[in-house]
């Protein structure tokens, strides 16, 4: 390395600025302005030479020597300042301080946004050149049988989600059959409706595909709305189990309650039925598109499971 010799003294040197900074912290050393202005000068002078090392700009040894001796010139200075204050006034020199103090600054923080970029620069070209393509292996693509069986995978699971969940949709219809020739309320759309809250605290669809979890949502938002009425409606303590069902591989009892009656009570029942209504219009499409989707990779049509 360049000057290798006075690399080695501007690393003493700074270590011994560095503990004249704690002494002042204390107040054991107090330096006057031309002791600050001949080391921030020495700093300069330094600052400059480990910038020119770093763009090695192909300037000679001996500027980077000369740069050397003259920061060593004011360290030197800094310690017969007693002798020049006799010579010229210190009040001349507070402005021409703080100028090369910033100068100082400047040149070190440009240094380190220098290096910064160059360390990036070759973080960027080691990773390029640990990469590289084998220009006799085939890439996969859209038509390729890897990606044709990943597609086929994608649509197989999101087939069997909606063909299990519908199971559940047409159970539930069956019980709502059931209770409302007496007007009364069964719990398992709000018992389904729980069966979705890990989705909801994720904010995560249980499909792949971005539509059918867009239409999954809007599904979501009716079936809560509904299961709340019905929770709302329901009188706890008088309930009768009707049927078991299983949802997500659980069994769940189904019960149905009496209905509280009160001057707003149908026209909340029926609000809630149509929330069940807008539900299932939503369903049935994502369902159709599920299963146009499965039909183009298999041949099972999910229609025919109603």
């Amino acid at each position: 390395m360049i000057n290798q010799y006075y690399r080695n003294f501007t690393i003493l040197t700074g270590t011994a600025i560095l503990f004249l900074a704690i002494l002042r912290a204390f107040g054991a050393f107090a330096p006057s302005i031309l002791v600050m202005f001949c080391v921030s000068a020495a700093a300069l002078m330094y600052s400059l030479v480990d910038l020119i090392l770093e763009l090695k700009s192909g300037i000679s040894k001996k500027i980077v020597i000369s740069l050397d001796i003259i920061a060593i010139i004011f360290l030197i200075l800094s310690f017969t300042t007693k002798g020049m204050n006799k010579l010229f006034s210190i009040d001349k020199l507070i402005i021409p301080s703080e100028v090369v103090t910033l100068l100082a600054f400047g040149v070190v923080i440009l240094t380190i946004g220098i290096k910064d970029k160059k360390a990036i620069s070759e973080t960027i070209e080691s990773i390029k050149s640990t990469i590289y393509i084998d220009k006799n292996k085939k890439f996969s693509t859209l038509d390729s049988d890897v990606a044709k069986e990943t597609m086929q995978e994608l649509a197989n699971y999101e087939y069997n989600t909606v063909f299990h969940l519908n199971k559940v949709i047409l159970e539930l219809k069956k019980y709502d059959g059931y209770v409302q020739q007496s007007s009364t309320i069964h719990d398992g759309w709000s018992i389904f409706s729980d069966c979705f809250e890990y989705y909801r605290i994720t904010n995560e669809g249980p499909f792949y595909d971005h539509g059918l979890n867009t239409l999954f949502w809007v599904f979501d938002e009716h079936l809560t709305s509904a299961a709340s009425i019905f929770s709302n409606l329901s009188q706890p303590e008088r309930t009768l189990k009707i049927a078991d069902i299983v949802m997500f591989k659980e069994s769940f009892s189904v019960h149905r309650y009496v209905r509280i009656r009160n001057h707003n009570s149908s026209e909340d029942y029926d609000k809630a039925y149509q929330h069940i209504t807008d539900a299932l219009k939503s369903w049935n499409e994502l369902k159709s598109i599920a299963g146009t989707k499965y039909e183009s990779l298999g041949t099972i049509d999910l229609s025919n499971q109603e």
